[in-house]
Parts: structure tokens; C-alpha cells; sequence
């Protein structure tokens, strides 16, 4: 009980935005010390009609409170609602009404306390409206009494109006005293959470002018790591060109030419790493050690691996010709019967027009124009045809994000190859793929009979 109460608290006076917390703190101790001053007057038998009128009162501050943290957004309308008619209907009529009102009992106090409320909760033009209006009202009102002391209930004993403004001015001067600390509390508050955001922001400013150093360094470092290479490239290979008589000298620059690529890939391969861009989980199937043994995947004396690929028939996706170029020259190596579509929906065509498993593997590019390589991939595996969802589709592609790769999974591919294409990891995952996939299957549908 003492927690939720507690979380109450915190609710309505401390974790509320400035106005709403002042608001709540103000009619909060209207509430209290209306329904003291109710306990106090019912216990000492006081007028059954001036009771009726503090409890009715009191309901309507209650309901006034439940609204505004209700509607929150509302409290600067709703605070009108709480000083009007204080200081236009009930100061007043307890000015006239109440025994021993007038202005030598306590009630001018109370109005002047009515008076502060408008400065505290109304702001603007409003402010000024209410405080006009205020002012004006209880000066025709002392004005009135004075020319009409009729109108007022006098007591005879004097003492009663010495108790009266004694207990006024210290009850409003209790509240104002508690309401002006509660507000420099807020205030206080308020200027602790501004200096922590000044203090996150400075951080932050200075997070940022230390990430642009690094940028600027890292990009130097690209500069000189990047152009490098490029430049031995471009160099080579115009010198290749200009001895392309003397086959030694363009092996020579071939060599040269490879190598720097490896260093430009390498040193994206690495940028990738740092940047965590690279996607952590491969495919089940990467990460299996090939046995081969009918000799169609070997090695050569000169370390480079070798595919044999007879009878098999891949189609390649890809609407870059140098890329075209490129992965056709490499397949042309293992054998196998190359198709080419520059489309996704010249390769869907391809495959809807062909006989089933007349393909045995697809590499698809994914960016590709009109309708991607993921969508290409959906479609064919959603074909109705039997080696719709068992033809091998492996992706193409330059973009190493996790987002990228997973996306290729849930499209139905089966695996992908970066850009630029490793000729040793394209041989093992079509190796693996064409043949050590459909004989793993056998085996394990052998061993279940």
C-alpha cells in the first residue's frame, strides 16, 4: 500500500511536466485544507449551511484534480476553472454571507491569496483578463460593504475577528510559503535535468568532432591504401598492352595486376570487419569440409583448384556485361553449359520454358533492373513444378550487410558469393552444390529406410 502510494505521489507531483506538478500541488492543499477546515467545523457544531457549501466545493476541486490529470494537456484551461470562481463567486460570497465576514475578518486575506493563485496558474493575456476582473470585483465589493454595513454579519465579541485574520494570515501565508518552495523545487529540478542535457549534448558534440577526426584519418588512410593498388593496376595493365608481344612481360604484369587486387579486396574485406558489416553467420553449407571422390574437384600442381562440371548446365543472371564477361570466362574453365538471362524476367522465362532439372544451379546478381534478384528468387521457387524448390540458387552480390544476406535466405537462396567473386569459393559451392548436396540427401534418405 505505502509503495503504490508513493507511486502515486511520484506520479502526480514529481515525474509531470512543471505546470501540471504545480497545479496538483496547489489544489492538492485546497483539497487538505478544505476537508480540515470541514472535520474542525463539524466537530465544533458549526452552521449546517456553511458545511454544505465547503463539502460541495470540495467535490468540485476533487473532480477539477481527476480532469486535469486526466487531460493533462488541459490543465491551463482547467486552472481557470479553479481561480474564477474563487475569486468571482466564493471569496466573495463568503465576504457578505459568512458570520463575521467584512473586511475586518480574515477574507480580505483570502482573496489576496486568490489574487496570487492567478499569477501563479494562469499566463498571458488570460492573466491579465482574470487578474482585471479579480481586482475589480473585490474593490466593488469592499466599496459596497462600506457604504452598506448592513449588508454584513456582525459579532458582538471582538475577539472573534482578532482569531479570524490571525488564522487567515497564517494559513495563507503557510500555503503561499509552501507553494513558492514547491515551486523553486521544480525549478530547481528542472534546471538539473537542462544541465544533464547540456552536459549529454556536449558529449555528444564532442563523441562527433572525435568521429569526424577518425573519419578524416580513415579516409586518408583510404586514400593512400586505395589509390596505391588502383595505381599498380592501371599501370600493369597499360604496360601489358604495350608489350603484348613478349609473353613473359604480361604474365609478369598479370601477376602484379592480381596481387594489387588482392590488396584492394583485402582492405575492403577489412574496413567491412571493423565496420561489423560483414555478416557473421554463413550458410549451414559453407562451413562443410568437401571430400571428393570422383575426381571432378581437385587441385592443381600450381595451387589452384580445379572443378569439372560436364553435363551440368547453369544459368547466370546478370545485366553487367563486364560482369557477364567475367563469371562466363570463369565457368568456361569447369565445362559446364553456361545460360545467360540480363533480366530477372528473361531468366523466369527461361526457366518456365525449359524441361524440369534441365538447370542444375542458377547464379543470380541481385541488383538487377525492374525486378530484383530477391523477387526473381521468390517467383521461381513458387512455380509449379517439381525442382522449383531444389534447382540450387546462389546469389551475386556486392552488398555485405547482415539485412542483405538474410534477406537471400528468406527468399529461398541457398547461398551467395561477394563481389568480387573468389574463383575458389564459387568452385567449392558449386562442387558442393551440384554434387556433394543431391548425394548427402540419398545417403541420409538411405539411412531413415
Amino acid at each position: 500500500m505505502i509503495q503504490k502510494l508513493k507511486k502515486l505521489y511520484g506520479k502526480l507531483f514529481c515525474d509531470s511536466d512543471a505546470g501540471r506538478m504545480i497545479y496538483n500541488f496547489i489544489l492538492g492543499t485546497l483539497l487538505i485544507a478544505i476537508l480540515l477546515i470541514i472535520v474542525i467545523e463539524a466537530v465544533m457544531d458549526y452552521e449546517q449551511d456553511g458545511l454544505l457549501a465547503l463539502a460541495a466545493l470540495f467535490l468540485y476541486l476533487l473532480v477539477m484534480f481527476i480532469l486535469a490529470n486526466m487531460y493533462p494537456q488541459k490543465v491551463s484551461i482547467l486552472s481557470s476553472f479553479i481561480t474564477v470562481p474563487l475569486n468571482l463567486a466564493v471569496f466573495p460570497f463568503m465576504f457578505i454571507v459568512a458570520e463575521g465576514g467584512g473586511i475586518r475578518s480574515g477574507m480580505p486575506v483570502w482573496m489576496t491569496m486568490g489574487i496570487l493563485l492567478i499569477f501563479v496558474t494562469a499566463q498571458g493575456r488570460w492573466l491579465i483578463i482574470q487578474l482585471f476582473l479579480t481586482i475589480a470585483t473585490d474593490t466593488g465589493l469592499v466599496l459596497y460593504t462600506y457604504m452598506h454595513p448592513q449588508m454584513i454579519k456582525t459579532v458582538e465579541n471582538e475577539f472573534y475577528y482578532y482569531q479570524d485574520n490571525i488564522i487567515a494570515i497564517c494559513a495563507v501565508a503557510l500555503s503561499i510559503g509552501i507553494m513558492i518552495r514547491y515551486q523553486c523545487s521544480v525549478l530547481e529540478r528542472q534546471n538539473h535535468q537542462i544541465e544533464r542535457v547540456l552536459k549529454e549534448t556536449q558529449q555528444e558534440k564532442h563523441n562527433a568532432q572525435q568521429l569526424d577526426k577518425e573519419k578524416n584519418k580513415l579516409l586518408e588512410s583510404l586514400s593512400y591504401n586505395v589509390r596505391t593498388p588502383l595505381n599498380a593496376i592501371a599501370g600493369m595493365a597499360d604496360m601489358a598492352e604495350h608489350h603484348i608481344d613478349d609473353p613473359e612481360k604480361v604474365r609478369d604484369c598479370l601477376n602484379k595486376i592480381s596481387e594489387s587486387s588482392i590488396q584492394v579486396l583485402d582492405l575492403i574485406n577489412h574496413i567491412l570487419n571493423v565496420a561489423q558489416l560483414e555478416p557473421m553467420d554463413k550458410f549451414e553449407s559453407d562451413d562443410l569440409v568437401l571430400e571428393c571422390t570422383d575426381g571432378r574437384f581437385t587441385r592443381a600442381e600450381d595451387g589452384n583448384l580445379i572443378l569439372d562440371a560436364s553435363g551440368k548446365n547453369i544459368l547466370i543472371v546478370e545485366d553487367n556485361e563486364i560482369n557477364m564477361e567475367i563469371i562466363c570466362g570463369i565457368l568456361e574453365r569447369t565445362h559446364a553449359q553456361i545460360a545467360s538471362a540480363w533480366s530477372a524476367e528473361e531468366a523466369i522465362n527461361l526457366i518456365e520454358q525449359s524441361d524440369e532439372y534441365e538447370f542444375d544451379l542458377i547464379l543470380m546478381d541481385i541488383q538487377l533492373p525492374a525486378t530484383d534478384g530477391y523477387s526473381a528468387a521468390r517467383s521461381i521457387r513458387s512455380m509449379d513444378r517439381e525442382d522449383a524448390m531444389e534447382i540450387p540458387i546462389i546469389a551475386m552480390t556486392a552488398d555485405a550487410l547482415v539485412q542483405d544476406v538474410n534477406k537471400a535466405i528468406k527468399c529461398g537462396m541457398n547461398s551467395y558469393i561477394l563481389k568480387p567473386i573468389d574463383v575458389e569459393e564459387l568452385f567449392t559451392k558449386l562442387y558442393y552444390y551440384m554434387f556433394c548436396r543431391h548425394d548427402r540427401n540419398e545417403d541420409m534418405d538411405n539411412e531413415k529406410r
